[in-house]
């Protein structure tokens, strides 16, 4: 059984309750016409799935799964005479009980229908990409194995000696940035993860967010002037949620003020900014989830709707170049999706509470290895990122052409406002 901490689980803003509320408003169920946009909005906040990511074909079918089974929904008579009575007393307590209660009963029972539905549409979606696949031989995949540093000059932009990959120590691309980063561009860096334990009573509230940008990659002959831009928002919903049994439910803004006794503790004042910046990132994060969480819980989600482009090459001196070599203006196009994973655990019972602030504090450069914690934990990230992660190519907005350094789009967490609507 899980702990319940409140019983107030309808999303008060999701799709599916305004779907009741809007049938208590027009009366009838035949008022109300789904499009094919409010039915995606269901699949993405109410069952946690990325459309983006999805096959088409595998999209098509939850949507006619939705449009048949919301529509074929063998409670709705009781739903609305039930809503009737209670509306001819101005009975406003009960109306939201049963909107809470039908809530429960329709999600899950279009939860059924959908799992039905992944379960005979996976065969058909695999057989649909091979086919797909079988039309895409004409790509070239190569596959390389490199660091970030590796990776921003490991392509000559002509041939050397017939080989196009920098393969001399000399990684260097003399961008580095004498004005050391700022703690908000380096919770925001790739590779980042961040976890904080929140003092919850008698236990911890274990919060970890780890910065997982995806980046898709093209090497491109900048001389044939080809156009290999795809231009769309991102979706900022949540994409990906883990659910288990045996769940503690709490409350998003419980979370919160266990967080905001944290900021107000005398002990703490000098740890003011840093916790500051820290609250952003959970605020972040809790303002994308549902007001009521079931800790254990996984969390993905775009953190902008803005997708970054730069071209990364290394620069071949002139008198090395091969003979043709003007043929050539080879360059990495690295587009980049901003994304987020984070978690929610608990702490057992009799877990220790009684650490330092500074202790209950982790940041981690995955890449490195290394972690950070403790009294100087500060001023060894920054340290750390300014003398071995400021060496980055400028990005630019892939649908605004606005040009961004590294330090200024991660200080502003990846989000601008774009120019073009």
């Amino acid at each position: 059984m899980a702990d319940v901490i409140t019983d107030d689980i309808c999303e008060s803003d999701g799709p599916i309750i305004n779907l009741f509320r809007s049938l208590i408003t027009n009366d009838t169920k035949q008022n109300t016409v789904l499009t094919d946009a409010q039915l995606i909005e269901i699949l993405e906040k109410e069952f946690f799935m990325d459309t983006n990511m999805l096959h088409k074909f595998e999209v098509d079918v939850y949507l006619n799964v939705l449009k048949k089974f919301i529509k074929n929904w063998p409670e709705w008579d009781q739903f609305e005479q039930a809503v009737l009575k209670l509306k001819e007393t101005n009975d406003s307590a009960g109306i939201s009980k049963i909107l809470n209660e039908k809530y429960i009963n329709l999600k899950e029972y279009l939860r059924g229908m959908l799992n039905v539905a992944r379960q005979l549409a996976n065969s058909k979606v695999n057989q649909i990409k091979m086919k797909e696949k079988r039309y895409d031989n004409h790509s070239v995949v190569m596959e390389v194995e490199a660091t970030r540093q590796q990776l921003n000059c490991l392509f000559y932009r002509q041939p050397l000696h017939k080989n196009i990959l920098n393969v001399t120590r000399d990684f260097k691309l003399g961008l580095h940035n004498s004005k050391m980063l700022t703690l908000e561009s380096i919770v925001n860096w790739w590779g980042v993860e961040i976890e904080i334990r929140i003092k919850a009573d008698n236990k911890f509230i274990i919060y970890k967010h780890r910065n997982m940008h995806r980046l898709k990659h093209m090497l491109v002959n900048k001389k044939l002037a080809l156009e290999t831009r795809k231009i769309a928002d991102l979706n900022e919903q949540i994409l990906v949620k883990s659910e288990r049994n045996n769940c503690t439910q709490i409350l998003r803004k419980q979370i919160l003020e266990y967080f905001e006794k944290v900021l107000k503790s005398d002990k703490n004042s000098k740890w003011r900014s840093v916790l500051d910046i820290l609250k952003n990132i959970l605020l972040n994060d809790l303002n994308s989830v549902s007001k009521t969480l079931s800790i254990p819980c996984d969390f993905r989600r775009y953190i902008s709707k803005s997708k970054y482009i730069r071209y990364l090459y290394q620069d071949v001196p002139n008198k090395k170049k091969d003979e043709g070599a003007e043929k050539f203006d080879l360059q990495l196009e690295e587009i980049v999706s901003p994304m987020c994973e984070f978690q929610m655990r608990t702490s057992g019972k009799n877990a220790n509470t009684d650490i330092s602030f500074e202790d209950a504090i982790k940041i981690i450069c995955t890449d490195c290895r290394l972690t950070f914690t403790g009294a100087n934990f500060v001023w060894d990230i920054l340290k750390h990122f300014s003398d071995d992660h400021n060496e980055e190519p400028d990005w630019n907005c892939l649908k605004c052409n606005r040009v961004f350094t590294m330090p200024s789009l991660t200080h502003m967490g990846w989000i601008h406002t774009c120019d073009v609507s």
